[in-house]
């Protein structure tokens, strides 16, 4: 394939990408920004040896994952050992009910100034904002 037809081909899956909502939005520094889900068209070749590491590394974050939602939701053996403050969390559970399926950046904005609010602003503070439509 040559390089012209591989450019068309990835500006037409970057259009379907953009037509279809596929995005992130990041808040960050009082600024908001919401771009696309990066995609190459070239796709990157491992070999099995690595394939196997990275496999083994994600699967053990997974887990790592897992353990910790089940734990906090239920248990919260984390929080009685001091490793997670146990902190109120009711208005962010409050927030996303109340969401309205709008604007993704309006529920970052609002996230951010509410948390900033109650814990202090600064530099960390980053909102990953994502809404998945399903279109006909």
């Amino acid at each position: 394939m040559e390089l012209k037809e591989l450019s068309r081909y990835s500006d037409a899956v970057n259009e379907l990408l953009a037509r279809y909502g596929v995005k992130f939005g990041i808040y960050k520094n009082n600024t908001f920004k919401e771009q696309l889900f990066p995609f190459d068209m070239i796709p990157r070749v491992i070999e099995g040896e690595e394939f196997a590491y990275l496999e083994r590394g994600l699967k053990q974050r997974v887990q790592a994952l897992n353990l910790f939602i089940q734990d906090i939701y239920h248990d919260k053996k984390i929080i009685r050992d001091g490793v997670v403050p146990e902190e109120d969390d009711q208005w962010l559970r409050e927030m996303f009910a109340s969401y309205d399926g709008g604007d993704t950046r309006e529920l970052a904005r609002s996230v951010i100034r509410r948390a900033g609010q109650m814990y202090g602003y600064s530099d960390d503070m980053t909102v990953l904002a994502v809404r998945v439509e399903e279109r006909a």
